[in-house]
Parts: structure tokens; C-alpha cells; sequence
């Protein structure tokens, strides 16, 4: 076995900590972006194989995401027809996936204990809410527009 400096261990190390970063910020994006992650299913990610590497430095597995549904984004991308149809065409254990990972405020164990369409219908109406929320500060007011041109005739 190759006696490695220290110097060339503390490189390795910050190498290995950048790429971990990187894969953080992949799953992170992964999450949010389901056309992405579905990019990511098809490429083999075989080089987390080993729990550690040579060198004593541990790497630490990413957690496997079950659920790679983003019920907002489809939801934004083809309304809530579609969003229905498609949750409609998933199991009753992925629902439930689903629901747990976008945050829902129930616990899992009473996820688990909701019927099939009770699930499908918090899905939507947490992606409605979340999809809808600032849309407040978007809409513009009518008596802001009026009171625009109602303003004085002052003229310098």
C-alpha cells in the first residue's frame, strides 16, 4: 500500500466534501424539478457504491428519494385535470409517498391511514396552495390603477 502524504490526504478530502456538495446540490435540484429528475433516473449513479473510502474518509450515501412526483410543478405545467388523472394512475403507498414528501402536516401514520381519494385530494390542494401562494401581491387592485390618474393637475 502506497504511503500517501498528509498534505495529498487533506486534498482528497476536500476534493471528496466539494463533490458531496455537488450531489447536494443535484438531489436539492432533483427535488424541485421533476423533468430533471427524471433525467437523473436514467443515468447510473454506481460511484457511491462503497460506504467509505481508502484514506479513512466516510462518504455519506444521499437518502434514495421514493417519491420523485412534484405535484406542483405538474400541477403548474398541466393543470389540475391532468395533475388528478396522473395521481390517479399511482398506488396507494406512492400517494402516500408523495403526500409525506411535499411537507404535508399530517404524520405518517396518518397518512397512511387516509383513503385513496382523500390522498389525491390533499396532493392537489397542497400543490394548489403552494403554487398559488404570493399570487396575492401579484394581482394588481383597481382602485390603485384609478387612483393614479385621479391624481392632482399640478404641472411644473
Amino acid at each position: 500500500m502506497p504511503n500517501h502524504s498528509e498534505s495529498q490526504m487533506k486534498e482528497v478530502e476536500d476534493k471528496l466534501r466539494e463533490l458531496m456538495g455537488i450531489i447536494g446540490a443535484i438531489l436539492s435540484k432533483a427535488e424541485s424539478d421533476s423533468d430533471f429528475s427524471s433525467k437523473l433516473n436514467d443515468i447510473p449513479l454506481n460511484i457511491l457504491e462503497n460506504n467509505s473510502t481508502k484514506g479513512g474518509v466516510s462518504v455519506r450515501r444521499p437518502r434514495s428519494r421514493q417519491s420523485q412526483f412534484n405535484s406542483v410543478d405538474y400541477l403548474g405545467k398541466n393543470g389540475e385535470d391532468k395533475l388528478r388523472e396522473e395521481l390517479d394512475s399511482k398506488t396507494n403507498t406512492e400517494l402516500c409517498q408523495i403526500l409525506k414528501a411535499e411537507s404535508s402536516h399530517r404524520k405518517p401514520k396518518e397518512i397512511k391511514s387516509l383513503d385513496r381519494d382523500r390522498l389525491i385530494s390533499e396532493i392537489i390542494s397542497n400543490a394548489l396552495r403552494i403554487l398559488n401562494k404570493g399570487s396575492a401581491f401579484l394581482q394588481v387592485k383597481e382602485s390603485d390603477d384609478t387612483s393614479s390618474d385621479s391624481g392632482s393637475d399640478v404641472e411644473e
